[in-house]
């Protein structure tokens, strides 16, 4: 009366495990246990069912359901109203079961096909969630590209701006240069007719006013 809940629920833990932080304990170890407990637990409850213990398949599955959904909610599988979901169904089926309207062939293809319907929702789930973490990196890699690019242009720019600076500088260091060679020439150069000390004292006198 059952199919293999780990394989289902187990679909759910892609989600659960990429999204947990490596600081942390991945949640996948604990739910996989509690998974296993419930397939053992499940085992029991309808073979108890078989042999007449559990009287109805309301009782059946009450027995089985047990803890699971409480279980799972504390280990932080992502997907919870799926689980909820499913011991809903359980009920329901077993209610039909009961009441004689429909066969035990009849509770098995109906379970089975509440379960591929909740695989096909996780799997569902799953891909719009790797999808949005795919984009969500794609976007925060192009702002980490983009930020690049501009820290670049700006330390680009901050080198060109510097390297004008110097070459300003050092125009004007030469420009000083010259212009104190060009003074000193004019003063050590000597006139046609005299020495350099004539010239320095007829430069010295026009200086004076004589």
């Amino acid at each position: 009366m059952r199919r293999n809940l780990i394989g289902t629920i187990a679909l759910g833990l892609i989600v659960s495990v990429s999204t947990t932080s490596q600081a942390q304990q991945s949640p996948g170890d604990s739910i996989h246990a509690i998974l296993i407990q419930y397939d053992i637990n499940t085992k029991q409850c309808w073979t108890m069912h078989a042999h007449k213990q559990l009287r109805t398949y309301k009782d059946a599955w009450v027995c089985a359901d047990t803890g699971i959904v409480g279980s799972l909610q504390a280990a932080g599988y992502p997907y919870m109203d799926l689980i909820e979901l499913m011991v809903a169904q359980h009920r329901v089926i077993a209610e039909r079961a009961d009441t004689k309207k429909i066969t035990g062939i009849e509770v098995l293809a109906q379970n089975a096909q509440m379960m591929s319907g909740i695989d096909a929702e996780i799997k569902r789930r799953n891909f719009v969630a790797r999808r949005e973490t795919e984009e969500a990196y794609a976007r925060a890699q192009a702002q980490s590209d983009a930020q690049a690019r501009t820290q670049a242009a700006a330390e680009a720019q901050a080198r060109a701006f510097e390297q004008m600076q110097a070459q300003a500088s050092a125009e004007a260091e030469a420009e000083r240069r010259a212009a104190l060679a060009r003074f000193g020439a004019g003063l050590l150069a000597p006139t046609v007719t005299g020495s350099f000390g004539e010239s320095l004292g007829n430069a010295l006198g026009a200086y004076g006013g004589r």
